[in-house]
């Protein structure tokens, strides 16, 4: 132990994606020594290494990337940017002509508000707010926009990892019931979804008032996509 240390120093970096935003949990691993650690919440990471070691950065959601270390490395604050994973689809043959027809998106919310209240109806507990005997989903949405016009900068028009965890933690609205049990996500990989969530590029416009159903439903179907992803790793 002491041979293989003694002439170890500290690496210090950053781990982003390819719009610059941090990226937390990414697995960081010296290929010669395999200490492991992993990225806090502002993509910072520490590992021993030496000069012509190798470092491996792996996640569920990113391509892999090695990093070769030189002398420079323990001199400047390492950035390793990482590329989204792209999930190639087999060629389907296409026998017949599909004629798509238009999207009507106030028929489509339509249907969904209505779906969404026969679900209220149905399962009010996942609905209801902390400090109300009743039904409060219109004004926990308004609260959902109110929370971010109050944050509003110069920021990313997507939604992020941080955004959903903000909404998660401090509204009633979207709470761990609704997450956990309506929606369907383990509870021990709530977190693991927002990141999911945040790095699909979805747009923040879905949190105004107006498209509030339809951000209902991108979760759901994201969830799905989130439970295959999961399920494919556990089979590789």
């Amino acid at each position: 132990m002491f041979t293989c240390y003694t002439n170890a120093q500290e690496i210090t970096g950053k781990v982003e994606d390819s719009l610059h935003n941090p990226l937390r949990d990414i697995k960081v691993m010296n290929t010669r020594t395999k200490m492991v650690t992993f990225s806090n919440s502002n993509g910072v990471f520490m590992i021993p290494a030496q000069k012509k070691d190798t470092l491996l950065f792996t996640s569920m959601f990113f391509e892999d990337k090695t990093r070769f270390i030189l002398r420079s490395d323990f001199k400047h604050f390492m950035i390793v940017s990482l590329q989204d994973k792209v999930n190639v689809l087999e060629a389907v043959e296409v026998t017949d002509t599909l004629i798509v027809q238009d999207f009507d998106d106030e028929l489509y919310t339509a249907n969904l508000q209505m779906q969404l209240k026969n679900d209220i109806k149905n399962h009010p507990e996942y609905y209801m707010t902390k400090n109300s005997n009743g039904l409060d989903i219109l004004k926990a949405g308004q609260l959902t926009v109110d929370l971010f016009t109050k944050q509003k900068k110069e920021e990313n028009p997507f939604l992020s990892y941080d955004d959903l965890t903000t909404l998660y933690e401090n509204e009633n609205y979207f709470s761990s019931e609704l997450v956990t049990k309506q929606i369907g996500i383990p509870s021990d990989k709530v977190y693991l979804f927002f990141t999911y969530c945040g790095h699909r590029h979805l747009a923040k416009s879905l949190l105004e008032e107006k498209n509030q159903f339809l951000f209902l439903d991108y979760l759901f179907k994201a969830k799905e996509e989130f439970m295959d992803r999961l399920n494919d790793n556990k089979q590789d």
